[in-house]
């Protein structure tokens, strides 16, 4: 609650001089912690005339000096007019205070239009056309700036309802500065819940109530330059506000966090979350931007809420909930669209905003954990990807309305017609793809999260691609895939599968080969998420642990029942709770499960010992098995581009130096030996 804290103390301050309207905490009531301001001596007055200086009130008793024995220091206040009720701090120190990251200047007030402000010690306010009814908190700075006002009863931003996902109303939220994404994510989701919404509904009034305010607030070493209009803003500590408009909207930032409005930019009716930017012509409306998100190169952001570490550039977000870490870096439409486990991609020219029916704007798009929109795709509404996560959708392809239920597939066009009874619409669809073809891609997204999540641990971001959720996800396909029922065949006589045949495959169709191809890749990936879990449950035990921790998973009483509703619970979409006691227990117990099945399948070795040699050795042909699998994702690369591009490797690094493929293999290499030093200690 850092805002409210910021909000309540300049109230406070406020208060302590006679100004303010606003209730607070009986703390802050009058008489409690107040400021003393004085009168204008007849010297200062005088000095302040010598100076340029110019007062609305012929006997300048407008204008006061806070603190009974501050001094007044005129010679740093010169060519400005006051108008109104101004109060002044200490600039008598002489302080240089920073105007940019690299460029500070005196303190003092120069060359400005200053009405009904409070003005803290060591600020610089300089060339303002117009500085009202704003509180300055000390070393902040307004220079070059055109009017800065207040309406006189803002809350910042707080309190405005968004018309999310659904652009006609029916999943609205009002946003507040200290939201949290996995909160927001629930209010949207579980609209059933009268309770919850209820509950939101009285928080959000009662933050909305402590943060109204009838003046600006800068904040401490906030530095503001060249800002054509600004209204009804908070600016946090250390933010930088250069060359932009900010209205109705609170910047939230701090020291270690700072948060940047640059080059042109929009943001009104905001709120911006710790560490965020906008830069470069860029539009934030009635939008939550959470913290370390960006928007830039003339991207917008429309009613919209952006989660943490996510990027828009270039292209248009509007009406959506976008999770962590989606990278949106070119000219493309993203609309309706509820993205809460985020960690996806969105290519040039794609279409994700296919809304309106003709009749309303009222369809949405439901998209899962890590899917990949490929340039110039069109995704037709409404549309759940929720179950299908880090799948791709190729270049070009126009999906029709539909629920795609297999993880890490690709969907792409029919390339032939396969049957006269399908559709020229339908398309093909690959579950599994990505892991067989496309490894690569999976392990270098997981150490690109896993290095922003390193790197601001407070967005507390998970970063982990096979976890009990997605594999969960994988087991059910897997699952449908094996019971598939066929009465259709292509023109070799192959089988063919469409959603009447296998659940969950959309409006797309699967060939037989495919489907086999499937269920190897997702059996193989369930299993070493299986073995990994194993490894880490026994790599310190001592044998006589061992012996019973296996004779316990062979001997598990009734399966756990891993629901894809674990999955599909949004209040928990897209974060964090690796380590947490409950995660790593259920993730465990899921383990256990899986590797049952396996021993089950092993039934001709009845020691425990002989059985987890057998496991291990299965874990480590995986290990083995893996940075090839990614090389050689890779190395297709390279040959299509030598056979295409003369003098290619020249320029581009081989799959087998380059740094995702290294890292694989050092971690698989790693894994190895020390399961091999395990398995010979075992053996003694």
């Amino acid at each position: 609650m850092v805002f409210l804290e910021k909000v309540a103390a300049a109230r406070a301050t406020l208060r302590g001089l006679g100004l303010g309207k606003h209730s607070c905490s009986s703390s802050n009531k009058p008489g409690s912690g107040s400021l003393i301001a004085r009168a204008l001596n007849g010297e200062e007055i005088q000095a302040l005339k010598a100076s340029g200086n110019f007062s609305s009130d012929p006997s300048w008793s407008n204008v006061k000096v806070v603190g009974s024995d501050s001094k007044l220091a005129s010679s740093s206040i010169r060519n400005c007019t006051f108008d109104g009720e101004v109060y002044l701090g200490d600039f008598s120190q002489r302080v240089n205070v920073f105007v940019d990251d690299k460029i500070a200047l005196p303190c003092g007030l120069y060359n400005s239009y200053i009405r009904d402000c409070v003005i803290m010690d060591n600020v610089r306010v300089s060339g303002c056309e117009l500085l009202d009814s704003t509180y300055i908190e000390s070393r902040a700075a307004v220079v070059g700036c055109g009017i800065i006002t207040c309406s006189g009863n803002t809350t910042f931003g707080n309190g405005l309802e968004l018309p999310i996902i659904v652009e006609v109303g029916g999943r609205e939220i009002e946003l507040f500065a200290d939201l949290n994404f996995e909160e927001a994510s629930k209010v949207i989701a579980f609209r059933g819940n009268k309770c919850l919404q209820q509950n939101y509904r009285d928080k959000v009034k009662r933050y909305v109530e402590s943060a109204k305010s009838q003046f600006n607030i800068i904040c401490s070493n906030a530095k503001i330059s060249s800002v054509a209009f600004m209204s009804d803003a908070f600016i946090g500590e250390f933010a930088t506000i250069r060359a932009s408009q900010i209205v109705r909207s609170t910047i939230m930032s701090s020291q270690t966090e700072k948060s940047l409005v640059l080059s042109g930019s929009d943001v009104r009716d905001a709120i911006l979350q710790s560490g965020c930017s906008v830069d470069s012509a860029s539009i934030v409306e009635a939008s939550l931007m959470c913290s370390h998100s960006h928007v830039e190169k003339h991207g917008k952001l429309l009613r919209s809420i952006l989660g943490p570490l996510s990027s828009v550039a270039e292209g248009e977000v509007s009406s959506s909930f976008v999770g962590p870490l989606v990278g949106f870096h070119h000219q493309a439409g993203l609309i309706a669209c509820y993205w809460p486990s985020g960690r996806g991609n969105i290519g040039f020219g794609a279409n994700v905003g296919s809304n309106h029916t003709g009749k309303a704007p009222d369809q949405e798009l439901w998209a899962g954990e890590g899917v990949f929109f490929g340039l110039g795709c069109c995704i037709k509404y409404p549309c759940d990807l929720t179950h299908s996560p880090y799948s791709m959708v190729a270049s070009g392809i126009v999906t029709l309305p539909q629920r795609v239920e297999f993880p890490f597939s690709l969907i792409n066009g029919p390339q032939q017609l396969v049957n006269e009874s399908i559709s020229p619409a339908i398309n093909s669809i690959s579950p599994g793809w990505v892991l067989s073809n496309s490894l690569f891609t999976v392990y270098r997204n997981e150490y690109k999260f896993r290095a922003r999540a390193e790197k601001f641990p407070g967005a507390n971001i998970e970063y982990r691609t096979f976890r009990h959720s997605t594999v969960a996800l994988m087991q059910t396909a897997k699952k449908r895939l094996e019971n598939a029922s066929t009465v259709m065949v292509d023109s070799s006589g192959k089988p063919i599968y469409t959603e009447k045949h296998v659940q969950g495959l959309g409006k797309n169709f699967l060939t037989e080969a495919a489907r086999v191809s499937a269920i190897s890749i997702y059996n193989f990936f369930i299993e070493f998420y299986a073995l990994q879990g194993l490894w880490i449950n026994i790599e310190a035990l001592p044998r006589a642990d061992i012996v019973d921790l296996i004779y316990c998973i062979r001997n598990v009483s009734s399966p756990l029942e891993v629901e894809l509703g674990s999955y599909f619970d949004y209040s928990f979409a897209g974060i964090s709770h690796e380590g947490s006691d409950e995660t790593e227990c259920f993730q465990w117990e899921h383990q256990k499960v899986i590797l049952a099945d396996m021993m089950a399948a092993k039934n001709d070795i009845d020691d425990e010992l002989l059985l987890v040699e057998f496991l291990i050795q299965k874990l480590q042909n995986s290990a083995e098995k893996i940075p090839m699998m990614v090389e050689a994702c890779k190395s297709r690369d390279d040959v299509r581009g030598r056979t295409i591009i003369h003098g290619y490797e020249e320029a581009h690094e081989l799959a087998s130096e380059v740094s995702v493929t290294l890292r694989v293999s050092q971690e698989m290499s790693l894994l190895r030996s020390n399961t091999e030093s395990f398995l010979n200690n075992l053996k003694v």
